[in-house]
């Protein structure tokens, strides 16, 4: 619990944003500011945890303080008496910025019924009864779960069906939608290149997305991965070739590296003399032994924070029916760089 005196509305928006920060890491919080101008942090409070309130019949205790049914009839002034949660599914998800992202974007476009939290679970069962609970919104999806939900999908977007894993759920009119954003930092990445071969290692969930971006961009996909059965299935999947190993000669004609593998697992390429645009999409750590590479070699690099905010915009114009503008995407990129600064 934190108390501080208001001296403007503007006050109790910034508790607010520190409130939901501490509900990130998964404990209840209570931001109040006191004086007339705090009444607003008060009914705030109830979207993230408790909040203070007095008996009609006794006085004030603190300046601005309200009674239950004050803040009922404020929250549905403002239609915060119909909560939305969306969660972020999959494991390990502890270190995962995505609810700054998003709940910097929701707090932004005033979207205070709406509040994004972790939920680390591997199994369908567990992500089925939480999207089954009232004002569920809608959820992230990460390993080792996005090519395993079919079975509670209502309906998939044409992108996630050609892809063959979703990373976005919206529940819309009741039934639950499945969609694939992360696609499409990866084709806005290829399009700013000349067309050419793209390798794209891995052979999972955001392979596979990676996989389609650089076919529906018309470059030539190369796949390599550890596993030969799973990559090459992969390439055959999306009209592609599979190379079991990586040499001088083969990268040399390589214009584009994508790697969809966790940053823990060092991945590099024996060469990068023809400049090939590095697109990373681990955002853990930050630079990755690839980005370095990429760096040191002359590169163009996108990194796997540039993936994540690219992916969670295109997943939050799906959750409010609009795009972050362009003042509210730079102000969300600053939070989330500041997540990493803390957690390092």
């Amino acid at each position: 619990k934190v108390v501080g005196l208001a001296q403007t509305e503007s006050c109790c928006l910034r508790m607010h944003a520190a409130a939901r920060r501490v509900c990130e890491t998964g404990k209840p919080a209570c931001g109040v500011c006191v004086g007339g101008a705090g009444t607003l942090s008060r009914v705030l409070n109830l979207s993230v945890g408790p909040t203070p309130v007095r008996h009609p019949g006794m006085a004030e205790a603190a300046p601005g303080q309200l009674t239950l049914a004050d803040i009922q009839a404020q929250r549905q002034a403002l239609r915060l008496d119909q909560p939305q949660h969306y969660v972020l599914f999959g494991s390990p998800i502890t270190r995962s910025p995505s609810p700054t992202l998003h709940n910097t974007a929701f707090m932004l476009r005033g979207r205070m019924n709406k509040l994004y939290r972790r939920h680390e679970c591997t199994t369908l069962d567990a992500v089925r009864s939480v999207v089954s609970a009232p004002g569920f919104g809608g959820a992230s999806v990460t390993i080792p779960l996005k090519e395993a939900l079919w079975d509670l999908l209502g309906f998939v977007s044409p992108s996630a069906k050609k892809i063959g894993a979703v990373n976005t759920l919206v529940m819309k009119d009741g039934r639950l939608e499945g969609h694939n954003t992360d696609w499409v930092p990866i084709a806005a990445a290829l399009s700013r290149r000349t067309t050419g071969r793209a390798l794209v290692a891995g052979a999972g969930g955001a392979a596979r997305a990676a996989c389609f971006a650089v076919v529906e961009k018309g470059w030539k996909l190369v796949v390599y991965a550890r596993n030969p059965e799973k990559g090459k299935a992969l390439a055959d999947a999306f009209g592609g070739a599979y190379v079991q190993s990586l040499s001088p000669a083969e990268m040399a004609s390589i214009g584009a590296v994508i790697s969809t593998v966790p940053g823990s697992a060092h991945f590099t390429v024996p060469c990068l003399e023809s400049k090939p645009l590095i697109f990373e999409s681990a955002y853990i750590p930050k630079e990755t032994k690839l980005v370095e590479q990429g760096r040191q070699a002359g590169c163009e690099v996108v990194l796997g924070v540039d993936m994540l905010l690219g992916q969670g915009f295109e997943q939050h114009k799906l959750w409010c029916g609009s795009s972050l503008s362009e003042d509210h995407q730079r102000e969300v990129t600053s939070r989330v760089l500041e997540f990493y600064a803390e957690s390092t």
